[in-house]
């Protein structure tokens, strides 16, 4: 029934005002209180309220009318309550600590050296700003997300961020995952490094060979990709690299983005090793390129990379043996 506000002069308090009369019900004393005047909102939660004041951050138990800790260093604006953790500005820093006892749990660094202002979290993501930025924070890994060259009041509506500035310029940043179309390639016959090596990739109308978009990826060491897409409906996905033939994944339904979907599609495939000249097929053509290229390896005459198929560093008996493996097959149009 009460309604909280920390005010200090000579000395402050934490006031417990009654809604209905305005008669101040209670108080808590803060003992640690500096002087000069101070006013600043309470942030409540699980029967405490959090006040930065004189750069401290207090928890003030509320129950048992004391203070529950304390921290003092460089805080300065609003805490925000999420759980078990409050968050607050310690000066250059952005410091999530326990609510129950104000142990640190884990900090980020301000790159400019300052930050100020309001903060936002979210279920993943805290929002901070300098006089100058405003960056977004990952709550698990700790890490700057990303960063706009905007800052001021923030507020987060229906999945857009807002950013108001002092100049009375209004910001929205969309906040909503971008749809992407995502999977893995296994590279068929290749023992080599998988990180970095490119794959095109084609999105088709179903049952054409006309590409709608075209993307060349390169794969991390599982051979995971992802790119942007804004398609909607069902397609064909084409994947190609280097000496592997062509593989068309049919009838893959990308999804628009919705309130809880983020949109996009899946789309995987296996790839057949031995297409040494590029040709999309298997044949007497390659026999051909590795025959020249048998023997060699990096930095020798007639080394053809393409001819390495198992990524060894050298074209010997086992490309030979990929290449025979896969005789006379094709790749898909």
């Amino acid at each position: 029934n009460e309604a909280y506000a920390y005010i200090g002069y000579t000395t402050a308090s934490l006031y417990a005002v009654n809604r209905v009369s305005g008669v101040i019900d209670f108080q808590i004393p803060d003992t640690n209180y500096a002087g000069g005047y101070e006013s600043g909102a309470v942030t409540l939660s699980g029967g405490s309220g959090y006040v930065i004041s004189g750069n401290r951050l207090i928890a003030f138990d509320i129950p048992h009318r004391t203070i529950g800790w304390q921290v003092a260093d460089a805080f300065q604006g609003q805490p925000v309550v999420v759980g078990d953790t409050v968050y607050a500005i310690d000066g250059s820093s952005f410091r999530a600590v326990s609510a129950g006892n104000g142990a640190l749990r884990w900090s980020w660094p301000s790159p400019s050296g300052s930050l100020s202002g309001t903060i936002i979290v979210t279920n993943n993501v805290a929002f901070v700003g300098d006089p100058t930025t405003t960056y977004a924070i990952d709550l698990s890994t700790h890490a700057l997300v990303w960063s706009i060259p905007v800052a001021g009041q923030m507020a987060v509506i229906d999945g857009r961020l807002y950013i108001g500035d002092s100049k009375g310029t209004l910001t929205c940043v969309d906040l909503a995952p971008v749809p992407q179309l995502a999977g893995s390639v296994s590279l068929g016959d290749f023992g080599g490094q998988v990180a970095g090596r490119q794959v095109s990739v084609e999105v088709r109308n179903p049952g054409s060979t006309v590409p709608l978009d075209s993307y060349v990826v390169a794969l991390d060491a599982a051979g995971h990709y992802s790119v942007n897409t804004g398609r909607v409906g069902t397609f064909d996905v084409a994947f190609r690299s280097s000496h592997w033939l062509r593989k068309v994944v049919k009838n893959v339904v990308f999804s628009g983005r919705g309130p809880v979907d983020p949109g996009g599609a899946s789309a995987s495939a296996t790839l057949i090793n031995g297409d040494i000249n590029g040709d999309n097929s298997v044949s007497l053509a390659d026999f051909a390129e590795l025959k020249i290229a048998y023997g060699t390896s990096v930095g020798i005459p007639n080394w053809n990379p393409n001819a390495d198929l198992n990524g060894d560093g050298g074209v010997g008996l086992a490309d030979f043996g990929i290449l025979k493996s896969h005789y006379g097959e094709q790749g898909d149009r």
